[in-house]
């Protein structure tokens, strides 16, 4: 569900979230399993597993200016995620509104709290006191852009045993399109010590959704364990994550 030039108040002074004087262009699309619920795992395995298709590439490079044995600098770049999905189903929907409210109208938005399903969306949407919602367009086949970004890092030996490594994470889509899968502008400074079978590092991150995160990670021979976020987290910030494998290799 997306909506696209938006615009409009939200007015908490009853107590609830009430929507007044807004504008949009709002998208309701969903595969198959989604129409009766969202709430069962099985939906979702259904969904994934069903009349999917698509295709994806990638493309970058990689250059290495080396200092003996090993590199005194390392960059790159890429262009990630290329591509759409399909999806075809009798079941599936793709509804186009346009929201268009005027001065004396409003929305609260706590009629969505009980909707266990798109199509108790749908149903809101399309109540006699939501007239201010008039569909557009609808279709059973809907194409979904893949989130597109554009990748681009460098990894210089400081010192010895001392590396620092930069990351850039760009978007290539367009915020208000609503047929896509959503992505995030992402820069990041790593400095990191390795010894050989150990490392560790600590990375420092601008995300425009959780704004400045920090973290630690090590690595133990092929064991790695990290977070790209957990020192900000312990404070009031807006996102944890942690991850964590084992890595080999054999010719």
């Amino acid at each position: 569900m997306g909506a696209g030039d938006f615009s409009g108040t939200i007015d908490y002074s009853s107590g609830d979230p009430v929507l007044r004087n807004a504008k949009a262009n709002v998208n309701i699309a969903y595969s198959g399993n989604f129409a009766d619920s969202f709430t069962e795992s099985s939906d979702y395995t259904s969904s994934v597993f069903g009349q999917l298709k698509g295709m994806a590439t990638d493309i970058g490079f990689d250059y290495q200016w080396k200092s003996g044995s090993s590199y005194k600098l390392k960059v790159g770049m890429a262009v990630k995620n290329m591509g759409s999905m399909t999806f075809k189903s009798d079941k599936n929907k793709s509804i186009n509104y346009r929201l268009d409210m005027n001065a004396t109208q409003s929305l609260n938005l706590n009629e969505f709290n009980n909707a266990e399903s798109l199509s108790d969306i749908e149903a809101i949407l399309n109540r006699p006191e939501n007239n201010f919602f008039t569909e557009t367009s609808e279709s059973t086949d809907f194409k979904v852009k893949l989130p597109t970004v554009f990748n681009l890092y460098a990894d210089y030996n400081l010192i010895s045993k001392l590396n620092l490594t930069l990351f850039l994470q760009q978007k290539m889509n367009k915020d208000e399109g609503n047929n896509q899968i959503a992505s995030q502008n992402i820069f990041s400074v790593t400095p990191r010590v390795n010894l050989g079978f150990f490392e560790a590092f600590l990375p420092v991150s601008f995300n425009e959704i959780s704004g400045t995160t920090a973290g630690f990670g090590f690595r133990l021979s092929g064991f790695y364990l990290g977070s790209n976020s957990v020192l900000t987290a312990i404070g009031d910030g807006k996102q944890a994550d942690a991850y964590f494998g084992y890595r080999f290799g054999f010719l």
